[in-house]
């Protein structure tokens, strides 16, 4: 019926080591031979911990970029993209989350793991309510 498809994203936070090889870049290597891959830039996301550094994260998408190909990812093989130069990935991620039964704070510490996961989703329960939805609160920087 559907063709085996693998989308997968990397945050561009900062310059690539090992642990990315090893973390996600050596499967992305042997899936693009088995799949229709589609790997992407996730350079929204890194606005969640990276917001006051954008500039660097625009920097950081291309080298990024330059490191997955010298890696081994094939883009006659694979399409490589960066998250906001793709305007339906935001377009999605809305339609999803309004017909998605998770709250807030599941959808957002879904990346986060360890204690910073557990701070987050206790600060966005206290705003939103154990339930995720909005309570009469406002937020200032």
């Amino acid at each position: 019926m559907f063709n085996d498809r693998v989308l997968s994203g990397m945050r561009p936070t900062g310059r690539m080591h090992i642990g990315h090889y090893h973390g996600a870049l050596r499967n992305w290597i042997r899936l693009q031979e088995e799949y229709e891959c589609l790997f992407f830039a996730a350079d929204w996301h890194a606005l969640t911990t990276h917001f006051d550094e954008t500039e660097a994260i625009s920097e950081t998408v291309w080298e990024m970029f330059v490191d997955w190909l010298a890696a081994g990812l094939d883009p006659t093989r694979a399409t490589l993209f960066i998250q906001s130069r793709v305007p339906e990935h935001a377009e999605l991620t809305l339609l999803l989350g309004m017909i998605a039964r998770y709250t807030t704070a599941d959808v957002i510490v879904v990346g986060l793991i360890g204690e910073r996961g557990r701070e987050v989703k206790e600060f966005i329960e206290q705003i939103l309510g154990p339930e995720g939805r909005a309570r009469s609160a406002v937020v200032a920087a």
